[in-house]
């Protein structure tokens, strides 16, 4: 069998290394990523440990029950993963904002239409003046408005606002990179779950075994009527 859990294994230790040392919320979806990657390396062990004792057909349905637990895990992790890596990308967002003071103000729009009324290069000097002179009202005022309220282009707003946050907010900012890290690997990581379960048993044998033993139980039952007789 494929070893899923091998790449599965790499793939978080890597974001653990470069995202989540140290770092509390990124490391609280390695955990859960973590636990699943266990669970998948789990079922790749015992789809390859036979009981000498045991049918084939009882070690495959032994096996396919714990793949279908291992599915149910990963459905959750994918629910755990996506409910928190939401709820603290906007927890990082909030106290990157107020360390900032990047909140939206009621002088805002004066800011905005002031720059709408300047050239481009006039504009981009407002804005990099703004931010060697540390002015939160105004960079809010730009980073908050996209290029028709502001006039600036979009990419330019961003890659000021990176470099704005990079010097006021280092912490906060590798912080939230590692959260966007996580939740875009975690389909990646649940992918190869899904492949370990569907590696683990053949759902067609299992059917025939049931098939199988409902047919064997049906015949013990009609045995048991015809010996009352």
């Amino acid at each position: 069998m494929k070893k899923h859990s091998a790449i599965m294994h790499s793939i978080v230790n890597n974001l653990v290394t470069e995202h989540a040392r140290n770092v509390n919320r990124p490391r609280s979806l390695a955990l859960h990523l973590y636990k699943l990657t266990e669970a998948v390396e789990g079922i790749e062990r015992l789809a390859v440990a036979r009981n000498p004792m045991e049918t084939d057909a009882a070690h495959a349905r032994r096996v396919a029950a714990a793949a279908h637990k291992v599915k149910a895990q990963a459905e959750m992790t994918r629910s755990q993963i996506k409910e928190s890596g939401s709820r603290y990308r906007d927890e990082i967002t909030n106290e990157i904002n107020q360390k900032c003071r990047l909140g939206v103000s009621s002088g805002s729009e004066e800011y905005r239409q002031i720059l709408r009324g300047m050239d481009t290069k006039s504009r981009a000097l407002a804005v990099i003046e703004a931010l060697d002179q540390n002015n939160t009202a105004f960079l809010a005022a730009v980073f908050s408005g996209d290029k028709f309220l502001t006039g600036i282009d979009n990419d330019f707003r961003e890659s000021v606002k990176k470099d704005y946050l990079n010097r006021s907010s280092p912490d906060l900012l590798r912080e939230l990179d590692g959260v966007n890290s996580f939740l875009q690997h975690s389909d990646m990581l649940i992918s190869q779950a899904d492949e370990a379960v569907q590696s683990a048993y053949d759902p067609a044998y299992i059917e025939q075994i049931q098939n199988m033993e409902s047919k064997a139980l049906e015949t013990q039952a009609e045995f048991e009527m015809l010996v009352r007789q």
